[in-house]
């Protein structure tokens, strides 16, 4: 008694103290769940945007916000071992992929490799991953495509996800199959809509989609998947590279795991097989026997079936669509007879042994639960065993037992207290039981205090068993255990090990009266207690909750009102910078314009020729400045991008050495170009010329007379399909730079000022340009230096290898070298006399100067001029001139009365041909990219900037004049 007192308060004060813990743990979880460390030890810490393919089981957003899945999964491992912090943007195939293509997303995942993919994606080395492609059927659907007849599916409806690689792969193996599909292209979401009702015969999916409906016709082949990458995040590329080679060296088969452990049901089955289909409803009725008390594997309770059968039994009915009658039996022998006597089709539970299988004629499913044994037997029992005590009704104890033990015989007890009678008497050496059945004999086991509890030899499975003129049945039986998760197995099985366990709930009160009305008492003080100390810290929770709630919304509001100031902060000096640059320009446009037309004619005095071409030399480097700031301006705001075309590379090098060996030349230095191979790029030409032209003129600029500039060019595979890694050095033997300057060398406005040289005129803009156009490409710049050394910059770029073969051997940048205003001081007359004889302008302009000097420009080349002095006039002029009287319109956009936006919308309407014909190019001093966009949004043809590059109009002029020309001629 006194042990049985102890066992009983013991367990009062353990359920009363769990009782506490568990009340308690949010609090305690609340206090330590908002800790967190910095990552340590120097490591860099990357923020990742990762595109989540919301597709079930292979990345998922569960309730409670949880992940899960085999991408999720993979990621993860990728992560940690990469030091990414992630960022999940959650959306369809579809969507992704076009965030992808406008940079919002940095990665992404499950991406099969094509062609055009491969050109606007990196993808990793190693795949992510295999999926295989079938045609699937639905058991109700058409029925017109049959397993092994290849010809079925001609002319048949195969349904296929738009915007996917299924399509190529469909029509792939029908032509290799000599096949004609009809082929339907549909949204994900209606495929499996228009499979069940008829309206397609077959749709293509891979073998990674959790649906246990459809059925798998005709496999299509097989396709690796990858992480893929945005090119701007080369890095990334090579983070995932590293991970994956780490992690299959520790986990070779990581991804087929992983497929075994999401897709299990995919990957083993598909829905019912025709066959089992057809079996099925001949059949009709399928009958299954089970065993009605033997809790949680199956059991009847109050008429309800409970324990894991009623999940297979659920299985079958829900997922196949099948008619079930479940027969409960009080004994595994009377189960067995009803097998073999043919009353039922199959029975629940069968010990998983073929032995006993073939003994009883029967065959046998897979195993559907595992069943951990326990032994009950004497202290201090050795063996060996010789009698095992069982249930006389209980033929599955004694077979477990029988594979435990095969040489020991049998005590049948008329229940489970007399067979613990039994061993305590040594009438038997033992009693084996299942884990899941200790509550039946816990009552009485304590009242035996010589024995003892220990682990069973023998863990046994529990499978179903079948006639063996019914193998089809096993088939479909096999396919219900494999669609059940382990997950939901176990929830059915401890939510149903309460149920039947033999003794009443009057009957324990009356064993156990004095021990229960103690621990009542002692529960209600101990929930007295707890219900006082959860009240005060409930109220001490909701006054730390008011306080927070009003810390956040003064934060919040203060947020607010920084990031409104921060915006109009933004507004006020984009507003500023436009202003000032057309202000700057325009002036500018006086001062090189006169400054040509001074130098064009021939006065004879060489001094002030002289002077003139050093005017040009600063408003040439004044209007440098002017573009640096704006680049530097739109590269801090996120505003600066990439226009790609295809150039050749030889031809990008000739163009800048065209302008760069000049300067060179007036030095007295040695400027060599090397090229070790050429090659055509998809890339930005513009903003690469403007890189190179910053580190030559660096070059020449720092390095004295008679010093030595080299400039080589290499070309060479990358580790990235269908790029090359092209790497530029720029090299001299000039002034060199400090250590320590080095150290902020691309720091914006950072100069190195040495006493004992005289100060060269700049703003140290240059370079931080120059850093950050090669990381917006991808690439990455490098120098070495030393004081009167010299200096070596090296970049390197993964560009891009066109496919286009319609490209120029030799261009060439159009004066100002990528938008870096140098290089305007070029002659603005053509090599022919008179280029533009003939060719009949109008021009709107309300500046006397600039009109001034355009007149002089264009008459000298040989045009006829007339002049407006602003929109409404230009437009009353042309309305007022016979068709095709003017060639082309120079529209300035700023000007009085209407400017010239509004101007050319209105003249694009006018109710005559030419109105609509007639080229029309802006001259503005407006030179954000913005301003070029609306010049063309309102009908323009080009937009070029002030100061006007002479040679640039000539020549778009000129082609004006030779189109003309070829018109009339035809």
């Amino acid at each position: 008694m006194a042990r049985h007192l102890q066992h009983i308060f013991t367990l009062l004060f353990l359920l009363a103290a769990s009782c506490l813990l568990v009340h308690d743990s949010p609090l305690w979880a609340a206090g330590s769940a908002g800790t967190s460390k910095e990552q340590k030890g120097g490591r860099q810490v990357k923020d990742v945007r990762v595109g989540m393919l919301v597709e079930p089981g292979f990345t998922e957003l569960l309730p409670n916000k949880r992940r899960a899945g085999y991408g999720y999964e993979y990621l993860q491992e990728v992560a940690f071992r990469s030091g990414w912090k992630l960022h999940y943007i959650d959306a369809r195939r579809v969507a992704l992929v076009s965030l992808f293509e406008e940079g919002a997303i940095d990665v992404l995942m499950g991406m099969t490799k094509t062609k055009e993919r491969e050109q606007t994606m990196l993808y990793s080395s190693i795949p992510q991953g295999n999926r295989n492609y079938f045609i699937y059927t639905h058991p109700y659907g058409s029925g017109r495509i049959k397993r092994g007849d290849v010809q079925t599916v001609n002319g048949a409806r195969i349904g296929v996800e738009g915007k996917s690689v299924f399509r190529q792969i469909l029509e792939d193996w029908a032509q290799t199959n000599g096949v004609e599909p009809v082929i339907v292209e549909c949204d994900e979401d209606e495929l499996g809509e228009e499979l069940a009702a008829g309206r397609l015969d077959g749709v293509v999916d891979h073998d990674m989609r959790l649906n246990n409906q459809e059925i798998p016709l005709f496999p299509l082949g097989s396709t690796d998947f990858y992480f893929t990458v945005n090119p701007r995040r080369p890095d990334l590329l090579e983070d995932i590279e590293q991970a994956q080679e780490k992690l299959l060296e520790m986990q070779p088969f990581y991804a087929e795991s992983l497929k075994q452990k999401f897709f299990t049901a995919t990957v083993n089955q598909q829905g019912l097989a025709p066959e089992e289909l057809n079996w099925s409803r001949a059949r009709g009725r399928i009958r299954i026997g089970y065993l009605d008390d033997f809790a949680p594997v199956s059991a009847n309770v109050r008429g309800k079936i409970e324990g894991q059968y009623a999940l297979i039994e659920q299985m079958l009915k829900g997922n196949f669509g099948l008619e079930v009658e479940s027969i409960p039996y009080t004994s595994e022998t009377a189960m067995l007879d009803a097998l073999k006597e043919q009353k039922v089709d199959a029975i629940f539970p069968y010990i998983f042994n073929f032995m006993l299988a073939e003994k009883d004629d029967i065959i046998l499913s897979s195993a559907a639960i595992k069943v951990p044994g326990v032994v009950i037997q004497r202290s201090g029992f050795t063996g060996p065993v010789q009698t095992v005590a069982v249930l006389k009704s209980g033929s599955l104890m004694k077979l477990s037992s029988l594979i435990a033990y095969p040489e020991a015989s049998f005590f049948e007890g008329s229940s489970l207290k007399a067979c613990l009678k039994a061993v305590n008497s040594r009438k038997a050496d033992l009693l084996q039981i299942s884990n899941y059945r200790l509550s039946r004999v816990a009552k009485d086991f304590y009242a035996f205090p010589d024995l003892e509890m220990k682990p069973g030899q023998n863990n046994f499975d529990l499978c179903f068993a079948v006639g063996r003129d019914k193998p089809i049945l096993m088939e479909i039986l096999n396919k219900a255990i494999t669609a059940m998760s382990s997950g939901e197995g176990n929830s059915f099985l401890f939510s149903a090990m309460s149920y039947g366990y033999g003794f009443s709930f009057s009957e324990f009160v009356h064993d156990h009266a004095v021990p229960l009305m103690l621990g009542v008492t002692l529960v209600a003080l101990l929930t007295t207690v707890f219900f006082r100390r959860r009240l005060t810290k409930e109220q001490e929770r909701k006054r730390i909750l008011i306080q927070t709630n009003a810390e956040l919304e003064a934060t919040k509001e203060a947020l607010e009102v920084s990031t409104e100031a921060a915006k109009q902060a933004n507004r006020a000096k984009s507003m500023f910078l436009s202003k000032m640059s057309h202000d700057i320009r325009t002036p500018l446009n006086a001062i090189i314009g006169f400054s040509n037309l001074l130098l064009s004619r021939d006065s004879g005095r060489e001094e002030v020729k002289d002077q003139v071409g050093k005017i040009l030399l600063s408003a040439d480097h004044l209007l440098g400045l002017v573009n640096d700031v704006l680049d530097v301006s739109k590269i801090e705001s996120g505003a600066m991008t990439l226009t790609p075309t295809d150039f050749r590379l030889s031809g990008l090098l000739a163009s800048v050495e065209e302008i760069i060996r000049p300067l060179a030349t007036a030095k007295q230095q040695e400027f060599t170009v090397e090229l070790d191979k050429d090659g055509v790029f998809f890339a930005d030409k513009g903003r690469l010329s403007q890189v190179l032209m910053n580190l030559l003129s660096n070059a020449v600029k720092y390095t004295g007379k008679e010093g030595h500039i080299s400039f080589r060019v290499s070309n060479e595979p990358s580790p990235v399909p269908e790029r090359r890694n092209v790497t530029f050095v720029v090299a001299d033997n000039g002034r060199g730079m400090s250590e320590e300057y080095m150290k902020t060398l691309f720091t914006p406005f950072s100069r190195e000022h040495r006493p004992e040289e005289s100060a060269e005129v700049g703003t140290g803009l240059g370079l931080p340009i120059v850093q950050n156009l090669a990381s917006l490409m991808g690439g990455t710049v490098s120098v070495e230096s030393k004081i009167r050394q010299g200096t070596t910059f090296t970049i390197l770029l993964p560009l891009p290898v066109s496919t286009s073969e319609a490209v120029e051997d030799v261009g060439r940048t159009d004066g100002n070298a990528g938008g870096t205003g140098r290089g305007q001081t070029g002659k603005y007359l053509s090599g022919r006399e008179k280029p533009l004889a003939g060719l009949r302008i109008l021009v709107a302009e309300d500046n006397e100067l600039n009109t001034e000097i355009l007149t002089a420009y264009l008459t000298i080349n040989g045009a006829a001029l007339t002049v407006a002095e602003n929109g409404k006039v230009l437009l009353d002029i042309f309305s007022q001139s016979s068709e095709e009287s003017f060639d082309v319109i120079l529209m300035d956009i700023q000007m009085p009365v209407m400017d010239g936006l509004a101007a050319t919308r209105t003249l694009r309407q006018l109710d005559r041909p030419d109105a609509k014909s007639i080229p029309v190019i802006a001259m503005s001093a407006n030179a954000f990219s913005d301003d070029v966009a609306a010049s063309l949004d309102a009908g323009m043809n080009a937009h070029i900037s002030k100061p006007i590059e002479l040679s640039a109009l000539i020549r778009a002029l000129e082609a004006t004049k030779v189109r003309r020309d070829r018109d009339e001629a035809c």
